[in-house]
């Protein structure tokens, strides 16, 4: 390890640095008077900065946040009984949806970004049929049932056809 690097971000830091780096669990840690000052992953040493990955890019991140503003709409005509029920349970799938892909950006490996991808089509699979026991129910009128049935639909082949490519591009993910 360069420990220059080390005296340098100490010295930024303006205090005197006790103990300069200590590697825990694929993570480096600069400790100033035994407290954390600074942590980040091995890999940003070993010369490879993590991945970044921009969910505002993604169709499927586009579409999952229309589906669920569209289901946020949707469920406000529901009865009032249905107020911690089924409109609840749309609502945080709809959420869950559209967070798994923001989180699943956020993730420095591949395996933990497919996990969450793989989350988000979960959630997308289990919008669908809560959307068609909505409409069973009377609570959708057919044409909001359809309109956000296809954007699940759509939603969810978009997070399957990611899934697909990235697992094609690393089969051990």
């Amino acid at each position: 390890m360069n420990c220059s690097l080390w005296h340098s971000l100490a010295a930024g830091s303006g205090l005197r640095a006790q103990r300069f780096a200590t590697i825990r669990s694929a993570a480096v840690q600069i400790k100033v008077r035994e407290k954390i000052f600074f942590s980040f992953p091995v890999s940003m040493i070993e010369g490879t900065i993590p991945l970044m990955r921009d969910h505002t890019k993604l169709q499927a991140f586009q579409m999952a946040d229309g589906l669920a503003l569209g289901i946020y709409t949707a469920t406000t005509g529901f009865p009032k009984h249905e107020l911690f029920g089924l409109a609840q349970q749309l609502r945080r799938a709809a959420v869950s949806c559209v967070s798994n892909i923001v989180e699943g950006c956020a993730r420095n490996s591949q395996a933990d970004y497919l996990r969450f991808l793989d989350m988000a089509y979960g959630s997308a699979c289990e919008i669908e049929y809560q959307l068609s026991l909505a409409e069973r129910l009377a609570y959708l009128t057919p044409e909001q049932a359809d309109s956000l049935s296809d954007t699940c639909r759509r939603t969810a082949k978009l997070l399957n056809a990611l899934i697909r490519s990235l697992r094609i591009s690393d089969p051990g993910a």
